[in-house]
């Protein structure tokens, strides 16, 4: 399965968006502003919704190669099962929308 996206891991610079009003979620590479991805910025005093933002920026491409696997495993060796007809559709369309596939 191919990508377009930045190849994972990515991580995640906590604290160094805006001059410390949040956080940016980087690949591998270390090049310093060409790693950044995303920026994160803080929009709860309490930090904790823009963290969780954060880490599921962060997660993503992990999340999405999972996904991808786990829809090929129920289609291989589930595929009459109810799991496949009722899961498969929405974890397909999650895919798409991950991938930017708007077919």
């Amino acid at each position: 399965m191919s990508t377009k996206h930045t190849p994972a891991p990515w991580r995640i610079e906590w604290g160094m968006a805006q001059g410390g009003d949040g956080h940016h979620v980087c690949d591998a590479s270390d090049m310093g502003p060409f790693s950044i991805i995303a920026s994160v910025h803080f929009h709860d005093e309490a930090e904790g919704e823009t963290k969780a933002n954060a880490a599921l920026i962060a997660a993503a491409p992990e999340l999405l190669e999972l996904l991808q696997h786990a829809v090929a495993i129920i289609k291989d060796e589930y595929p009459k099962t109810q799991l496949a007809e009722l899961r498969v559709p929405a974890m397909e369309s999650a895919i798409r929308k991950a991938t930017g596939d708007q077919k």
